[in-house]
């Protein structure tokens, strides 16, 4: 469905964000 489609969207967008906040903090 186009709002299940959008939800997956919207999460795994959430995630990337995420994991690319994660990889800039220092060690």
């Amino acid at each position: 469905s186009t709002v299940g489609r959008h939800f997956e969207e919207s999460s795994t967008a959430a995630v990337r964000r995420l994991s690319h906040r994660h990889q800039h903090l220092p060690q």
